[in-house]
């Protein structure tokens, strides 16, 4: 009996719920005007750049009074393409020995100044004849 007036039935206690802490109508007004600006934001700008369209009266012109200078190196050399290069490497080789052996085995100007270039077998003959032998370097 004691224990009854203490603590009354579940029945006779009204059904009640807990407030909540955090007050969410600021929450739903933010996220409202988020999502306004989200959708405004795209739509104004898509307008202001529509008037620039329609307004642009010219292209954008060079203000530069300095012309742009040409390319100052020659363009690279591709070996083997038919449209920057016909030769292919071994060709180039081929041409390269040919040239050297022209060269040894002809008269001409030197590279330096002052000399001639004389086929190397008379070189070797005027050695020859005159008994010297021939100067040797260390090699670089």
């Amino acid at each position: 009996m004691h224990d009854e007036a203490l603590h009354p039935p579940a029945t006779e206690i009204p059904a009640r719920h807990e407030p909540t802490d955090i007050n969410t109508r600021p929450l739903r007004i933010v996220a409202i005007v988020f999502l306004l600006s989200a959708m405004a934001i795209p739509g104004a700008l898509l307008l202001l750049f529509k008037h620039y369209e329609r307004t642009a009266v010219a292209p954008d012109l060079e203000r530069s009074e300095v012309r742009a200078a040409g390319p100052t190196a020659p363009e690279p050399r591709i070996q083997g393409v038919p449209t920057f290069h016909g030769n292919v490497p071994r060709a180039d080789m081929e041409q390269l020995r040919r040239e050297a052996d022209e060269r040894l085995h002809s008269y001409g100007k030197s590279e330096e100044q002052g000399f001639v270039r004389i086929p190397i077998d008379r070189a070797m003959q005027i050695l020859s004849e005159k008994g010297l032998k021939p100067a040797t370097q260390k090699a670089q």
